[in-house]
């Protein structure tokens, strides 16, 4: 049986294993580096004063080293530009004194500069040069926490799906975190040691060593309860109910969420990360089938996540009670549950675009703003020109504004071209984004009549159709490319669901050519749809009858495909004569055509024995 449309939003949360473990390790590093940034700026603002009246009037060359690298490190979180500002000033000065601790420090800074904001390259170059001069100078505090911050670069760098070397990634990530924990141990720092085993304990989790990750998570958690750090000791605990939860030691995983929560102070800047941690727990209770107490923990999340007006995690609360009251049967209160969500995702995505366009327009402004301070200047400068000596080169004065003239015509015309391309696109966005409405009205008002005819299984499975093919062109719509398998796997759907609808009058056949590799050719997304709709809409349903639909792709050398969609209706002479929605069917053909940017990439012919054929040149990889 077919699912509710969110199911597989909710499956996706509660129990794909490279999500679960991606949500566990951010909600890890945001309890170790997060909230000490976030509870810290009010705190530093005076020490940022002190040490900045300091440097005014220190002489002592040393001292105004270490004086700018702490203002770097103080502003590291708040201020890229400041930050950037002051590694320089370290940098810069530590090289002229040939001081070689301050040469260490000031890399350090640009190795945090692009660990906090993600160019990971220059993390790594930088910590790694810093680390072979603090390595000279035997400087074991420096040089643990230097290997535990590169440990999590890599770490970081291991989270990205399309990455080729995850897997030297993870490991580079427990060798600089082992090595972390060798010189921390030494230094007899409990703070920082607690971190780095929770660090490695992501990275076991990462190459899912579980049992491994248990250990490190443990012994962070008993340091830091020893030494009253609640950061790592939520931290670890999180960790620790995540590993659990993953070797489906559900039990185990409660406990640990509970003790975590039981140590996470009441202040404001707790709660979303509360609410996070109770839409986890939820996970194990549903494990265990105890559904009130997953129902309890998604309620408290969704009331913490409403008062913090987090539309992100109000939504996972929502796809979470979703799953959990369809797995019980009550399919009513799923289904509140569901349109909720649905609801929030939109309001979501609207308000994604209207922020798009709103950029837009401001971009607009600036460049006209600046084009007119452009021609105001560029005035003054052609009168003083022609003050100063305009009875000596009145022919090449007239030469030179002819020609700035005509420069600014030509600009203004680009800017007007880019202006056009900038809203082409956006507009093609909105297109793609949108569906037919008469096939979205249709499909509900087919869901009410399955409803009311007590068909409820039926229109159960047909909502998790119709919502999985929604969400599957929100997502897509936003790409400007994607893999031909994705595009026929939404065709499918979208024809799947027609059928369904029409009560099984559209048979379909897909025959793709052996040459094309349907993960890694790229395509324009929802390419196809608008003519396969035109087909069904226009040629099969005004027969009445039982129809058919061939679409046969082939590769052209390597750069186009050709597609050709063969149906057996009632032909373009007739179904131009019907008119039926004739306005979306040409909207549809010209910002197809428009979108494949080839000259004749559409066409259409009448079939002798009845029906049409389109043929379509798709560019490869646009």
């Amino acid at each position: 049986m077919l699912q509710p449309a969110s199911y597989y939003y909710n499956k996706m949360i509660f129990h794909n294993g490279l999500y679960q473990k991606k949500a566990q390790l951010r909600l890890c590093f945001f309890f170790l580096y997060g909230l000490l940034c976030l509870s810290g700026y009010s705190q530093n603002q005076p020490v940022i004063d002190s040490l900045e009246k300091y440097l005014t009037r220190t002489n002592e060359d040393t001292d105004r080293v270490n004086t700018t690298y702490e203002l770097a490190i103080q502003h590291l979180y708040y201020d890229q530009e400041k930050t950037q500002h002051y590694t320089e000033q370290t940098l810069e000065l530590a090289k002229e004194l040939h001081y070689n601790r301050g040469i260490a420090m000031g890399y350090a800074c640009k190795g945090h500069l692009g660990n906090v904001y993600a160019n990971y390259d220059q993390a790594v170059q930088f910590y790694l040069k810093s680390i072979g001069l603090f390595e000279k100078m035997h400087d074991k505090r420096f040089l643990g926490n230097l290997y535990s911050y590169l440990g999590d670069v890599y770490d970081y760098m291991s989270w990205d799906e399309l990455n080729q070397n995850n897997e030297h990634y993870i490991q580079k990530s427990i060798e600089y975190h082992v090595q972390s924990i060798y010189y921390l141990e030494q230094t007899h720092d409990s703070t920082n040691l607690g971190r780095s085993f929770v660090s490695l304990g992501n990275a076991y989790v990462n190459n899912k060593n579980y049992n491994l990750a248990i250990q490190h998570y443990s012994k962070s958690f008993e340091i830091a309860r020893s030494s009253h750090d609640t950061h790592t000791q939520v931290a670890a605990g999180i960790g620790l109910a995540g590993a659990y939860y993953s070797l489906k030691d559900y039990r185990k995983a409660i406990d640990t969420y509970q003790q975590t929560l039981a140590s996470i102070p009441d202040a404001r800047e707790y709660k979303r990360s509360t609410s996070s941690l109770l839409h986890d727990m939820a996970k194990p209770y549903l494990e265990l089938k105890a559904y009130d107490k997953a129902i309890e923990a998604l309620d408290s999340s969704l009331a913490i996540a409403q008062k913090e007006q987090d539309n992100r995690l109000i939504r996972m609360a929502y796809s979470g009670l979703d799953l959990v009251y369809y797995t019980m049967g009550d399919l009513e209160k799923a289904y509140e549950a569901y349109n909720k969500w649905v609801e929030l995702e939109l309001d979501q995505l609207n308000a994604t675009t209207q922020n798009r366009i709103n950029e837009l327009q401001e971009e607009f402004q600036g460049e006209k703003k600046e084009l007119e301070i452009q021609r105001l200047n560029l005035e003054k400068e052609q009168l003083s020109t022609k003050l100063k000596a305009r009875n000596i080169i009145i022919a090449l004065s007239v030469s030179i504004l002819i020609l700035l003239v005509l420069l600014i015509i030509f600009y203004l015309k680009q800017r007007k071209i880019r202006e056009l391309q900038k809203q082409a696109e956006l507009e093609q966005k909105a297109l793609r984004a949108q569906m037919n409405p008469h096939f979205i009205f249709n499909s509900l008002s087919n869901i009410q009549h399955m409803i009311m005819e007590g068909k409820t299984e039926q229109a159960n499975d047909f909502i998790g159709d119709f919502g999985q093919l929604l969400r599957t062109v929100l997502e897509k719509s936003g790409s400007s490319k994607i893999s031909i398998n994705d595009e026929l796997e939404t065709l499918k759907l979208y024809l799947d669901l027609e059928n369904e609808r029409t009560g099984g009058m559209i048979e379909y056949n897909i025959e793709l050519d052996n040459r094309i590799d349907l993960l890694h050719d790229l395509v324009p997304p929802l390419i196809l749809q608008p003519f396969v709709e035109n087909a069904i809409w226009h040629g099969i349903l005004p027969t009445g009858k039982n129809g058919k639909i061939d679409i046969r792709i082939t590769k052209e050398k390597d750069s186009t495909l050709i597609c050709t969609i063969t149906d057996n209706g009632i032909g373009i002479d007739k179904s131009k004569a019907s008119k039926t929605n004739q306005k979306h069917k040409s909207q549809g053909m010209e910002i197809t055509a428009a979108r494949l940017n080839i000259n004749n990439a559409v066409t259409a012919e009448e079939r002798e024995e009845g029906g049409t054929t389109v043929t379509l040149l798709i560019p490869l990889n646009p």
